[in-house]
Parts: C-alpha cells; sequence; structure tokens
C-alpha cells in the first residue's frame, strides 16, 4: 500500500491544480479514511478472499445512505431500505460462512474497509471544489506519511515487483479513484457509488481466472444479495 501510493502520488503531482481553497476538517478526514480504506482492503485480500474482500467493501453505499441521513438529513426511501436489508443478510451469510474460520478476522477487515470507504465518499461532498487530480495527490501523499514509520525497516523492492507495484499504484488505485472524484462533480453521491458495482462483479471472475481462487457458497450467496441489493436500487 505504501509504495502504490507513493507512485500515485509522484504520478498525481504532475496533475494537482491551484483550490481556491482547502476545507481542512474535511480534507484530513479524507486523507485518514482514504489511507485507512486501502489498507483495510489490502490486509483483507491477503487473509480471505478477494471475492469476500470486495463484496464487503462494497457495502460502503449502504453506509454511505446511512451517513448521508445522519449528517445531510436526506430520507432513506423504500428502495434504499430494501437494498439495505438485502445488504445486511448478505454480510450476515458471509459472516456465518466464514466462523470459526481463519478468514473470518480477513472477513471483518473488509467490512472495516467498506465503512472507511463510505466515509470517504461522503467527505467528497465537502471537496467538490477542490481540483481532483490535487485531492488524489494529497489523499495518496498522506497514505504514504501515515505507513512509512510502519514500513520504513523494510523498504527494499525488486525491480520486477518494483514495476509491478508502480504500475498498480498509477492504473489501479491512482487513476480511478482520481476518476471517482471527478464524477461526483457532476452526479449525485449516492449514484456514483452505485454505477461502480461493475467492480464486485468482475473481480472474482478476473482473480479464479488468474489464480484459480473460487469463492465459497455463503461468498457466492452473501455477495451475490449484497449486489443484487444495489443493482435494484440502482436499477
Amino acid at each position: 500500500v505504501f509504495y502504490r501510493s507513493l507512485f500515485a502520488s509522484l504520478f498525481f503531482a504532475f496533475f494537482a491544480g491551484r483550490s481556491a481553497s482547502l476545507p481542512r476538517g474535511p480534507l484530513l478526514v479524507s486523507m485518514l479514511s482514504y489511507a485507512a480504506a486501502i489498507s483495510a482492503f489490502v490486509s483483507a485480500n491477503k487473509i480471505t478472499t478477494a471475492a469476500n474482500a470486495i463484496a464487503l467493501q462494497y457495502t460502503a453505499p449502504m453506509f454511505v445512505f446511512i451517513l448521508v441521513r445522519v449528517l445531510f438529513q436526506e430520507t432513506i426511501g423504500s428502495v434504499n431500505w430494501f437494498c439495505l436489508i438485502f445488504g445486511m443478510v448478505g454480510v450476515g451469510i458471509i459472516f456465518g460462512g466464514s466462523a470459526g474460520q481463519p478468514e473470518a478476522v480477513g472477513v471483518s477487515i473488509a467490512l472495516l474497509s467498506g465503512v472507511l470507504f463510505a466515509i470517504y465518499m461522503v467527505t467528497l461532498r465537502y471537496l467538490r471544489e477542490i481540483n481532483p487530480g490535487t485531492l488524489t495527490f494529497l489523499n495518496n501523499l498522506a497514505c504514504c506519511l501515515l505507513l512509512l514509520p510502519f514500513v520504513r525497516s523494510e523498504l527494499s523492492l525488486p525491480f520486477r515487483e518494483g514495476w509491478i507495484v508502480a504500475v498498480m499504484g498509477v492504473v489501479q488505485l491512482g487513476i480511478p479513484y482520481w476518476l471517482f472524484s471527478k464524477g461526483v462533480e457532476k452526479i449525485r453521491l449516492q449514484e456514483a457509488s452505485l454505477i461502480v458495482l461493475v467492480e464486485p462483479v468482475l473481480n472474482p471472475i478476473w482473480v479464479a481466472l488468474a489464480v484459480g481462487e473460487v469463492p465459497s457458497p455463503a461468498t457466492v450467496a452473501g455477495g451475490g444479495l449484497i449486489v443484487a441489493g444495489l443493482l435494484f436500487r440502482y436499477v
């Protein structure tokens, strides 16, 4: 995560633009939640299956519904309640399938990444005036600095792993979050959080094709309910 954020921040340093003002409170929350969310997600991927990690990270839109209700007094419509119920049942199935298993810790961390990602998405409402390139640069720079004390004794990186992590940092981490920040400038936050549903659908497929990791029945059932509830709400 340190190296991915480092390369992403170096890349987006060239795209950072001037902003009229930088709201310190929301920007600080954005930096902390961003760093914590991607760290939790990567940690979850190393402990549990990729399908579990991505399905539980995509509980984030459900937590967005709750947060915008608390922070902005936006009502939760009947369709959103349907989505929340489906999602929570899905989470329960995944947790039930991992109960007593070594991957139970990874499942918990993956759910935490969903909560943190929801907090990050909500902060974007306060940061719409900031240039998306600047925001992506600042978030990744903050992530590097926050993680540096934990990795400074392990900074050596072989060349092969180095260029792979560099590509991941720019293409897989930096550009997607920049695009998301850019999109939130034009559409509602709840809609933006649902459009990205293509990720939890494709992620387990790519992992299965690349490394042969097949999701468990509980993951398929629980993740399917999470995605189905979100997809129903979006449609």
